[in-house]
């Protein structure tokens, strides 16, 4: 498994497309629409949250602020997401539509293009922006932020993020 992340990673950088990520969305073709929101429901039922950050997204959260949730994960994944965690809103990768099922392939795909999306929808806001992150390619998003918290994972991405001189950090390793 180890070698095919690999060659999946190589074939981003060189295309910009994500291998694994195609085969996974086309398993729900001519899945109906209700059935595969059903099953997003579910798994987000059933995620192990990281508690460190979810205090500190209801920490933004009690002082007023709005919780948008932006990935290139496919939107019933991040619908149901969103509705397990009242959030106020999200933005994500949305999947070709034929008769409430699923055909192949994705109509809207959010990866990496997150910085597009904040630069589009927030360039004219009156409101402090804030994003946290663990993913490399959000730190494009930097530059279009208030306010920008990586999530460190393990040395690779704390060297990684120590480049921005980022104010804070939620640190994860054990």
């Amino acid at each position: 498994m180890m070698l095919i992340k690999i060659i999946n990673q190589i074939i981003f950088k060189l295309f910009k497309k994500d291998i694994l990520r195609i085969l996974y969305i086309s398993t729900l073709k001519n899945r109906n629409i209700f059935s595969v929101m059903s099953d997003a429901k579910e798994f987000a039922e059933n995620i192990d949250y990281n508690q460190k950050v979810l205090d500190i997204i209801n920490t933004y959260k009690t002082q007023g602020y709005q919780i948008i949730l932006l990935s290139a994960s496919i939107e019933p994944v991040v619908t149901a997401i969103c509705h397990y965690l009242s959030y106020d809103g999200c933005f994500s990768s949305k999947l070709n539509i034929l008769n409430e099922k699923y055909t192949t392939g994705i109509s809207l795909d959010l990866l990496d293009v997150k910085d597009e999306i904040i630069k589009d929808k927030y360039n004219n806001r009156k409101r402090h922006l804030v994003m946290i992150s663990d993913n490399f390619g959000d730190s494009k998003c930097i530059p279009y932020l208030d306010e920008y918290i990586p999530v460190i994972l393990n040395k690779k991405s704390k060297s990684f993020w120590k480049q921005f001189n980022l104010k804070n950090s939620i640190d994860l390793r054990k």
